[in-house]
């Protein structure tokens, strides 16, 4: 059994809550990772991607968009769990907590690919319409495909307009 320690990243980037959205994606950029740690004085407030930054204003602070209620896995739990977990919540970056409670690395999607723990298949772990992998839904059923929050959402301009999948009648 592959544990996940073996898959992770143990580069960590850390943006401090106030940080600006502008300012959080120019250093996500920089560093070439999609999702960033959150913390304040220390302590881990959150995780923040790419995909939260771009949808707030630019002089936002990064604790306007971040994800509070995050989920994370322990240094024991194998990497199938751990793609598991990823496919059933919709997640596409977990934090690691080391046994005294430390973060100790992250696991992301593109990890999980890699390593052959995730297929990279559409409808799986890539939307099926665009082929996407960022901003999943969560994969609540193997007969039904996964598809990214841009392909099912409403479009906002114009309003009028929609756009419908597939051929039917």
């Amino acid at each position: 059994m592959t544990k996940v320690t073996n898959v992770m990243s143990k580069y960590l980037v850390r943006l401090a809550r106030t940080t600006t959205a502008e300012d959080a994606i120019d250093r996500l950029e920089r560093e070439a990772v999609h999702h960033a740690l959150v913390t304040h004085d220390g302590d881990m407030q959150g995780v923040v991607c790419l995909c939260d930054l771009e949808r707030v204003p630019a002089r936002s602070h990064v604790a306007a968009c971040m994800k509070k209620d995050y989920v994370f896995v322990d240094e024991v739990t194998t990497a199938r769990e751990t793609a598991e977990m990823m496919q059933r919540w919709g997640i596409g970056f977990l934090p690691v907590i080391g046994g005294s409670g430390e973060i100790v690395g992250v696991v992301t999607r593109r990890d999980l690919r890699r390593t052959g723990f995730l297929p990279n298949r559409r409808g799986v772990d890539r939307c099926a319409s665009c082929g996407e992998a960022h901003s999943l839904a969560p994969r609540t059923n193997d007969w039904i495909p996964v598809f990214c929050r841009k392909c099912t959402e409403p479009p906002t301009y114009p309003r009028e307009m929609y756009l419908t999948l597939g051929g039917g009648d």
